[in-house]
């Protein structure tokens, strides 16, 4: 089993990568209400997203619950890491590509031709 200090560092680490992927999620629905739909390279994402989202929200209750061995939690971890990179990649290529409201027309044409 893993010790307490463990399992909260586990739990910190989720709660961190769910917090992140619905900034991301409300972002995506944010670029599709401004630009009327997305991109087809964002689509599959947008669908994906929530249910990673929805899933470590289940995980991390299921570890305050019962706590994984220490090579689960290692594993655990790695790939949350790497979640988090994939998810703050997708995050600045949206930040890139999302007209805002204050974009002017030029702008937002550049940002909608950049984002198929």
């Amino acid at each position: 089993m893993v010790e307490g200090p463990a399992v909260i560092g586990a739990v910190a680490s989720i709660t961190q990568l769910i917090d992140f992927s619905a900034k991301v999620i409300i972002r995506l629905k944010d670029f599709h209400s401004l630009a009327g739909e997305l991109p087809t390279s964002l689509r599959h994402v947008s669908s994906k997203l929530p249910v990673l989202s929805t899933t470590l929200v289940s995980i991390c209750q299921n570890l305050k619950v019962n706590p994984a061995d220490s090579k689960l939690e290692a594993a655990l971890l790695l790939v949350f890491s790497e979640c988090r990179e994939q998810i703050a990649q997708l995050d600045a290529v949206i930040a890139k590509t999302l007209p805002t409201t204050n974009d002017k027309w030029l702008s937002t044409s550049k940002k909608a031709i950049g984002s198929l």
